[in-house]
């Protein structure tokens, strides 16, 4: 290893390496920027190329070290530039390569040491209604803003639910389940798998899914108002998008069975069997798009359109519960809250949503950071309607 003052780099290497050094980074084609590695394991990575036979230059730059380390094979190169940050835990590599093969390839060398704490975002396409035709409204969500836990879900292995879905053939995954239980939560916390498991959850998607620039980024088409999921224009937005995940909220109307002939006499009719035509053919036509459909619904399954759900098509139907209060008093317990007040919050209630238990966490924790007591702000009993146990509250107001 040959260390190099950048000012005085002539005077240390011969004119072979000193123009392999300043050769532009066009002449490589390929390359990926930004990959942020553990400032504490660069060592052992570059140790790694060592012994892959790269050629090791070391350069100090404003305080920093930066290191090239070239590989040469026959009309075929490899380039890393890994600048060491000696005052923050995570440096940055580029990677260049001459040929498109050598990128996965190389990549795969890096991964293991590639750092999580790096801007993450899930980049969402909401289609919307505007006018007469549709719009998009476009926002990121930041990783660590994505509220979601596998706590919630005790009942699940949700990381080998994640992995075996998007390694699967099929296109649809189904979750059902009453209001409250967590279903869309549990895309959420899908989402930040895929974040947590970038390098290796790509080669399931589309490459042009997941961003290598600047940031760690997943692309998703969001729908909210299944009104519009009938049209032609989002199926011709599907068509275009490099996005290789839709969300569909909520869509309680659109699998319901479709209706023939003189049955059909609705707009909603019309719709419902366009959209579940269109789904068919995306899912399971001629040519398969590369497209995953995770859709949420109250509805039963039962009343569903069972050619949309069939197997081949769909991954799984998951239908989601409440939780028990032992497995709600776990999760409780372990944001350090006291056992008592979760007694007297859900004393006689048989399950427990994961909407309300995790509103009732927020709540409780904010309160105690900012000394706000958590006595009852009602005087007498049976004041507040929402503020009491369920069964009360089911006698009230029905719900």
């Amino acid at each position: 290893m040959k260390k190099i003052n950048i000012n005085l780099e002539a005077q240390y290497m011969g004119e072979q390496d000193l123009l392999r050094i300043s050769e532009i980074t066009e002449e490589y084609t390929f390359g990926l920027s930004d990959i942020p590695v553990k400032s504490k394991e660069t060592s052992i990575f570059i140790e790694k190329l060592k012994k892959l036979n790269f050629k090791e230059y070391v350069f100090e730059i404003n305080n920093n070290n930066k290191h090239i380390l070239i590989k040469e094979e026959t009309h075929r190169k490899i380039r890393y530039d890994i600048i060491i940050s000696k005052n923050n835990d995570i440096s940055y590599t580029d990677l260049f390569c001459t040929h498109i093969e050598l990128l996965e390839e190389y990549f795969n060398v890096i991964k293991e040491f590639e750092s999580k704490n790096v801007d993450q975002v899930v980049n969402v396409e909401q289609i919307v209604q505007q006018g007469p035709g549709l719009g998009q409204n476009i926002f990121s969500i930041e990783y660590k803003d994505i509220e979601a836990s596998t706590d919630y879900y005790p009942y699940l292995n949700t990381d080998l639910l994640f992995k075996r879905y998007f390694m699967s053939d099929e296109s649809i995954l189904l979750l059902t389940g009453e209001p409250g239980v967590g279903k869309s939560k549990l895309v959420s916390l899908m989402f930040k798998y895929i974040l947590e498991n970038f390098a290796d959850m790509e080669k399931y998607l589309n490459k042009s899914t997941m961003d290598f620039e600047d940031e760690r980024s997943l692309n998703i088409i969001y729908v909210k108002n299944e009104e519009i999921l009938g049209q032609d224009q989002f199926w011709t937005i599907l068509n275009k998008t490099d996005s290789s995940i839709v969300f569909l909220d909520d869509a309680d109307n659109c699998l319901l069975p479709r209706k023939n002939g003189s049955d059909v006499s609705t707009q909603s009719d019309i719709d419902r069997n366009k959209f579940i035509n269109n789904l068919l053919s995306f899912t399971d036509g001629v040519y398969k798009n590369n497209i995953k459909f995770i859709i949420t619904t109250n509805r039963d399954v039962k009343t569903l359109d069972p050619a949309a759900l069939r197997k081949g098509r769909t991954f799984d139907i998951l239908n989601l519960r409440n939780l028990t209060p032992v497995e709600a008093l776990t999760i409780w317990k372990k944001n350090k809250l006291n056992e008592k007040d979760f007694t007297e919050k859900y004393k006689d209630e048989k399950t427990i949503s994961a909407a309300e238990l995790g509103s009732d966490i927020s709540n409780t924790l904010k309160s105690l950071s900012n000394n706000v007591s958590l006595d009852s702000y009602c005087l007498e009993e049976n004041i507040s309607i929402y503020k009491t146990t369920k069964n009360i509250r089911q006698k009230k107001l029905g719900f």
